[in-house]
């Protein structure tokens, strides 16, 4: 279920090297993209299937077309001449470039009508098919017993049309959307569109929640939204196409990005790391497919950089390619200092001898291919900043540079980046009150709050925010309260779904359980993963955007995640964060006593001593004072 499939105008050439890629669930092979596969122009995503509609008018079909028969042979009027592909559980639906249109899978649902022409577009849900005909009427078909075709009775002048599980949905002339259908049937919240929603130009439709994009770019989403599924993350604009299947949300911007947001049953819905250049999308009940231009990167090239010496390193990784047609070089880019190098293809290092290693540095490294796409892979890095913070005397050290005194004794180190310019401020919390350098006092909190600063709202600056452990509440600067959590917890905020906001979350010692607020704020998962005794240290150590749960077990030194590595000693302080700034977390200890930091799998860094706590390294850049 998804948005309608419309006809596909007849592509370009660079169309023609189009990749597919698909995600999420797996256990009949419907996230198996077959090897190879190019000249991609449509997708379509059900519950156990994936359908491909390629340039010359052929679909190619993995997984289960429906019950237990496989998609890898799939009917004649499917093999030829087809102008658009839809599908849903045990059904599968083409439109042809005639005007006509084929359906197969149960036949407890019926089959489309025979003789109907004129078509322009398609939807199909587990129980009903509708298509959108030239004339602006649709015509519905299958086990309406919820009532979702009433829609169509009488409607005319429609201009798009989309299927969920029990609701269906269509834009009328006027871009106002009518709906019907539902558990209740007409009285499904899935199906009733907000009160003044206009300039609606598509809709998409998944199990129980519903989206539409509108003139301007943007998205609004309602009805059933227990994971978050109908709540479009804020500030999101320059959507071209929306996609919905199950619980999860599709967006695809003009720029290529995709977003998405709700849950599949494997956890929070989320994209492959680095996909873009996308130019079609489907959304399954549990999985999601997405069109790529050949030559675009699938992953960006992982980029590290060594800056503790004077002449900083920067090293990376080729990206990888679907389908690549050659990478013909990379452009290197430093701030400050204006910095700018070609290199050749086979470059993989290059040592910025013209740079101060004392400064921040930001670094770029962009490939470009011989399908004359220009840079398609962007990755920033910046200096190893970690610092170390003296609650006794508010004594900030960083590495290479004089100590610096902000704050007093009995002061919380608090850095984070509080107004978005970009770099990360120095700061502390107080007894309720919020001291960031080069900004005004605030007033937040009460004696014995935990601050936990984080973007709770996904605007790019960090909120400040206290955990209450006497009640148990979160209390967020500009938000309401939130009731999360008990005496002994300890606060864990975090991305946990990947829609770039922090997650509301506690570890609780006591049963080493992890209860994370789900998106939407209506309820919030629990996990057991640790034991009495573990710290809680989550980090996104697999590089795909969201955070993942993991714990350090003081008495034996011992990391786990998902299996036990010994890194360590007693008296350690476990310390989590993208130290070499690849995109993933890794594994560090700081030794009090002798003030040095042990990264895996890097170098050893001496900063601090007794009666120091490690602050780890904050993207972006410390802003030195």
């Amino acid at each position: 279920p998804a948005a309608a499939a419309r006809a596909q105008a007849s592509p370009a050439a660079a169309v023609s090297a189009s990749s597919v890629v698909a995600w999420g669930a797996n256990e009949y092979n419907q996230s198996d993209v077959p090897a190879d596969l190019t000249g991609v122009v449509a997708v379509a995503a059900g519950e156990t299937q994936t359908l491909a509609l390629k340039a010359d008018g052929t679909v190619v079909g993995w997984g289960y077309c429906y019950y237990y028969y496989r998609c890898d042979y799939l009917p004649e009027a499917a093999q030829s001449g087809v102008a658009a592909v839809a599908a849903s559980r045990n059904q599968n639906l083409v439109l042809r470039r005639d005007g006509t249109i084929f359906g197969w899978g149960s036949t407890y649902e019926q089959s489309p009508p025979s003789g109907l022409t004129g078509i322009t577009a398609i939807a199909v849900g587990p129980y009903l098919g509708a298509a959108l005909k030239s004339d602006g009427t649709v015509v519905t078909w299958g086990f309406t017993d919820y009532g979702q075709d009433a829609f169509a009775v009488g409607l005319t002048g429609a201009r798009a049309i989309a299927v969920g599980e029990y609701h269906a949905l269509a834009v009328r002339a006027d871009g106002t959307v009518v709906g019907s259908g539902g558990p209740k049937y007409d009285d499904s919240a899935a199906a009733r569109a907000p009160k003044g929603l206009t300039g609606v130009v598509s809709v998409a439709a998944g199990a129980n929640h519903s989206l539409a994009l509108k003139s301007d770019g943007t998205v609004v989403g309602w009805g059933g939204n227990a994971y978050g599924e109908a709540t479009v993350p804020r500030g999101l604009t320059g959507v071209k196409s929306i996609a919905a299947g199950g619980n999860q949300s599709l967006a695809l911007k003009t720029d290529g990005t995709l977003v998405i947001w709700g849950a599949v049953r494997t956890g929070p819905a989320s994209r492959p790391v680095g996909l873009a250049g996308v130019t079609a999308i489907a959304a399954g009940t549990q999985h999601a497919v997405a069109v790529t231009i050949s030559g675009l990167p699938t992953a960006p090239p992982r980029l590290a950089i060594d800056a503790s010496g004077t002449a900083p390193v920067v090293r990376w990784t080729a990206p990888a390619y679907a389908g690549m047609t050659g990478i013909t070089g990379y452009t290197l880019t430093a701030q400050p200092g204006n910095f700018r190098i070609r290199l050749g293809a086979n470059a993989r290092s290059y040592r910025l001898t013209r740079l101060d290693a004392r400064r921040p540095l930001v670094v770029t490294v962009a490939a470009s291919t011989r399908a004359g796409l220009g840079p398609v892979a962007s990755v920033r890095a910046a200096r190893n900043a970690v610092l170390a913070f003296q609650p006794a005397t508010g004594k900030w050290l960083r590495p290479g540079l004089p100590a610096f005194v902000y704050g007093r004794a009995g002061d919380r180190a608090v850095p984070a980046d509080y107004n978005a310019d970009g770099v990360t401020d120095l700061a502390v919390f107080r007894d309720g009150s919020w001291y960031v350098r080069g900004l005004p006092a605030v007033r937040f909190g009460q004696h014995g709050d935990i601050p936990v600063p984080g973007d709770y709202n996904g605007d790019g600056a960090v909120e400040m925010a206290v955990f209450r452990p006497a009640n148990g509440t979160w209390y967020i600067r500009g938000s309401s309260s939130t009731r999360l959590g008990t005496v002994g917890d300890v606060p864990v905020p975090a991305d946990y779904n990947g829609d770039g906001r922090t997650d509301i979350a506690v570890f609780r010692p006591a049963n080493g359980a992890w209860y994370i607020e789900l998106p939407g704020r209506l309820s919030y998962s629990i996990t057991r993963y640790g034991t009495r005794g573990d710290i809680p240290v989550p980090g996104d150590f697999n590089g795909d955007g969201t955070a993942d749960l993991s714990v350090y077990r003081p008495r034996t030194a011992t990391w786990y995640r998902g299996t036990g590595i010994r890194f360590g000693q007693r008296g350690d302080v476990p310390v989590v964060a993208d130290f070499n700034v690849d995109g993933r977390s890794e594994f560090a200890l700081y030794r009090p006593s002798s003030g040095i930091w042990y990264i895996r799998g890097g170098s050893a860094l001496r900063l601090g001593g007794s009666g120091f706590r490690p602050l780890p390294p904050r993207a972006p850049v410390v802003r030195y004072p």
